[in-house]
C-alpha cells in the first residue's frame, strides 16, 4: 500500500498546482518520459505506472472493467537472453580456495561439486559417501530420474574425506553448527547461507552473484565455452527441452560489455595480422 500511495505523492508533487480530478493521459506520459530522462530504470517507473493507475481507478471509480483514461504503456523492456550475475571461474576459484585455506572443508567441497557438475542444490540428497564409487549417480525428480556426473577427481578426493572423517550416509549431512541435525541433509537454506558466508569473505564479488544456482549457471557457460553441445547440456542439467539450454550460448551483460570494450582492439588486431 505505500508503495502505492507514494507513486501518487511525487505525481501530486510533480505537478503541484493541479488536482487530483484535472490530471489528463497527458501529463501522466509526460511524467513517465521526464522520470525516464531523470535516469529511473524502466522496472521502476513501470512500477509507479501500474500505481498510479490504480490509485486514480479507485479514487475517481472507474469500474474495474473499464480502461480508466489515465492509462499509458509502459516502458517495454528488452527481454534478456542470457543468464546474468554469473560468478566467473576466476571468482569461483577464489572462493574454492579461500575455504580450503580456512579449512571449511565442507564449503569447500560444496562449492566444487555445485561448480563442477551443474546440479542444483536439492540434488545434494542423491550424494551419499557409497555412492561416491559410481561413475553416475542417479537422482529424482517430479517423477523422473536423470544421472548426474561428478568428475572422478572430485569423487576420489572427496571419497578420502569422508573416510578421514568416518563419514556414512550423505556427504552433506547437517553436521555442522547449533542447528546440525545428524542424519540429515544439509537444508538448501543453509546452502544458500554457506555460499554468502565464503562469498562475503572473498574480496570483490558481488552479493547479487552468491547462491547456488550462480554455480550452475557458471557450469553451463563453461561447457558451453568448452565443448558448445547444447543437446549434451540440456542432458546433462536436466532440461527437458533445449531452448531452456540454449540461454547459456548468449553473453551475459558483463560479457557483452567486455566483448564491445575490446572491439576496436580485435579488429586492429586481426586487421595487423592481415597485413
Amino acid at each position: 500500500m505505500r508503495s502505492y500511495i507514494y507513486a501518487v505523492e511525487r505525481l501530486i508533487e510533480h505537478f503541484e498546482k493541479k488536482n487530483i480530478d484535472e490530471f489528463t493521459k497527458r501529463d501522466i506520459r509526460e511524467y513517465r518520459d521526464e522520470m525516464f530522462e531523470q535516469g529511473y530504470k524502466a522496472k521502476t517507473i513501470n512500477t509507479y505506472l501500474v500505481c498510479i493507475n490504480k490509485c486514480l481507478r479507485y479514487i475517481l471509480k472507474t469500474p474495474e472493467r473499464e480502461k480508466t483514461p489515465y492509462a499509458v504503456k509502459q516502458i517495454k523492456v528488452q527481454r534478456k537472453k542470457s543468464v546474468e550475475n554469473v560468478l566467473s571461474p576466476q571468482e569461483t576459484e577464489r572462493m574454492i580456495r579461500k575455504a580450503k585455506r580456512l579449512g571449511m572443508m565442507d564449503v569447500y567441497f560444496l562449492l566444487k561439486v555445485l561448480y563442477m557438475s551443474g546440479i542444483r542444490a536439492y540434488e545434494l540428497r542423491f550424494i551419499t559417501v557409497d555412492r561416491l564409487k559410481d561413475k553416475f549417480i542417479q537422482v529424482r525428480n517430479k517423477g523422473k530420474v536423470r544421472d548426474i556426473i561428478i568428475p572422478q577427481d572430485l569423487r576420489r578426493e572427496m571419497r578420502k574425506w569422508c573416510e578421514s572423517n568416518e563419514f556414512t550416509g550423505y556427504v552433506f549431512e547437517s553436521r555442522y553448527g547449533p542447528k546440525a541435525k545428524p542424519g540429515h541433509v544439509i537444508h538448501e537454506s543453509t546452502v544458500w547461507r554457506k555460499i554468502q558466508r565464503i562469498g562475503g569473505l572473498t574480496k570483490g564479488i558481488r552479493k547479487d552473484k552468491l547462491h547456488p544456482h550462480s554455480l550452475r549457471h557458471a557450469f553451463a557457460k563453461n561447457y558451453i565455452a568448452v565443448h558448445g553441445n547444447v543437446a549434451d547440456l540440456a542432458d546433462i542439467l536436466g532440461h527437458e527441452d533445449t531452448k531452456t539450454t540454449q540461454i547459456y550460448t548468449q553473453g551475459t551483460r558483463e560479457e557483452l560489455k567486455e566483448r564491445v570494450d575490446n572491439l576496436q582492439k580485435e579488429v586492429r588486431k586481426k586487421s595487423h595480422n592481415g597485413d
